[in-house]
């Protein structure tokens, strides 16, 4: 896989993305959806940018105590989001978040600085390197 690699469902399909080796879930695509995929450190992929469409993220409960996540990126916008069960619907005019659990993190990307916003203070922070990573490489091509 290259180190980008864009991923785009058919107008009738959907995909699922299994992020076992990451242990942090699986992302669901609907029909008509594109995305970013970042490949990581370990091998495995990151979701890292929402082109068009409406994902959903979520995480089997053995992965609860992992402080893992997954961040989308939504394509030209300064917004990033990471977290372990959510929803994004993203068209040309109309964007919405949701959050499935209370871990939801808003990362607002600015052109020197990483800005992070916990949706739950009673959350602790996740420890994430390759978060940061996703976010430097969010930062440099934009």
């Amino acid at each position: 896989m290259a180190i980008n690699e864009v991923i785009t469902t058919a107008r009738d399909g959907s995909a699922v993305i299994d992020f076992n080796d990451e242990v942090i879930g699986t992302v669901i695509l609907a029909p008509n959806t594109q995305v970013i995929l970042r490949k990581s450190n370990s091998d495995g992929v990151r979701l890292l940018s929402l082109i068009r469409g409406h994902l959903r993220l979520y995480r089997d409960p053995a992965y609860e105590k992992k402080k893992v996540g997954v961040i989308v990126n939504i394509r030209d916008n300064p917004s990033a989001y990471h977290g372990s069960n959510f929803e994004i619907q993203y068209y040309k005019n109309k964007k919405l978040v949701t959050a499935l659990n209370d871990d939801l993190k808003i990362l607002k990307l600015r052109k020197k600085a990483i800005e992070k916003t916990q949706i739950s203070p009673s959350k602790s922070d996740i420890q994430d390197r390759e978060l940061y990573e996703d976010l430097q490489s969010l930062l440099e091509s934009s």
